[in-house]
């Protein structure tokens, strides 16, 4: 836990939040945070009916790292975030949203430019960032080194749109995007105390921590939900079919861990995919997690993580 080189910012295309480094073993954690928000934005409407990207990683990512990073033998950990899914500072300017093939571009080039060949990763993925992590895999190939084990958490790899909330986000993302646009831009003109009391009356029930009331009072930005909506859209489209080939080349590499009542993945998926690969790490949350555990369950899914680690 010496000898660390500190990092404050790199960017690629996009802005990685670098917490730490040493050069070995590397553990990175992949974060989806966008459809939390888009939920937040349409519940919000229904009702009433560093340069940083602060939103998919700055709270709970790095509280989850530091927690996974702490109880295993990892030298060092990065948390990367999505490309404009939060404010971006002194970057070029991207006028089109980014796509789902950008963002898995994005997380290949930070492994590529940022770190010599004999670095060896640990990746974590959670939702869409587990399906990110399979097309990693693909992309360094069957014999790959490089990736010792991907950690795919409430994995959405297959089937996204016609999942129960696939089937509410399908019509949103495609449909209702430039209305949630318009309304993310007339929130983000509330004075920030205002935006963060609204935040707390939202979430007045639950414990949520105030950091993650924090970044989300970040993505209340026109911009930002624009790219959500846009991957959003993309997701339902291309997530589809069951990589079982891909899976199958990598099996040994991979845990997968779904939630028990998941509207992403109903448990059907699960049980699906223990029956393709009976000798598989697949595993059934036990303690009833949401898909949006970084709110409220984060130190537990750490915890989790950290055992698997090798």
């Amino acid at each position: 836990m010496t000898h660390f080189w500190k990092v404050c910012l790199v960017n690629v295309r996009g802005n990685f939040q670098c917490l730490a480094f040493k050069m070995q073993v590397w553990t990175v954690i992949f974060n989806s945070f966008f459809l939390l928000i888009l939920y937040v934005v349409v519940l919000y409407l229904g009702r009433n009916k560093k340069s940083q990207n602060i939103s998919d990683v700055d709270h709970h990512g790095t509280i989850c790292c530091s927690v996974v990073f702490s109880e295993t033998n990892a030298n060092g950990y990065f948390n990367i975030c999505h490309i404009g899914h939060g404010p971006l500072e002194n970057v070029t300017i991207h006028n089109s949203p980014f796509t789902l093939t950008d963002q898995i571009n994005h997380k290949i080039a930070f492994l590529e430019n940022y770190f010599p060949p004999s670095c060896t990763f640990v990746l974590i993925g959670h939702s869409i960032g587990a399906y990110m992590i399979l097309k990693l895999l693909e992309y360094f190939g069957k014999d790959q080194k490089r990736i010792t084990q991907g950690l795919l958490l409430f994995p959405t790899i297959e089937r996204m749109a016609i999942s129960p909330s696939g089937r509410l986000a399908t019509p949103v993302s495609n449909y209702f995007s430039w209305p949630l646009v318009a309304a993310a831009w007339s929130l983000s003109w509330l004075p920030l105390s205002l935006k963060k009391w609204l935040i707390n009356i939202w979430f007045i029930r639950r414990n949520v921590h105030e950091g993650c009331k924090d970044a989300i009072v970040q993505l209340i930005n026109a911009d930002t939900i624009r790219n959500m909506l846009f991957m959003a859209a993309e997701e339902m489209e291309k997530v589809d079919k069951t990589p079982i080939e891909l899976i199958s080349d990598h099996v040994d590499k991979l845990i997968f861990y779904y939630g028990a009542s998941d509207p992403w993945t109903p448990r059907s998926y699960y049980n699906e995919m223990v029956s393709r690969f009976p000798m598989a790490q697949i595993y059934l949350s036990e303690q009833n997690m949401r898909h949006a555990f970084v709110l409220e369950s984060h130190h537990e899914m750490a915890e989790i993580a950290a055992k698997w680690i090798k």
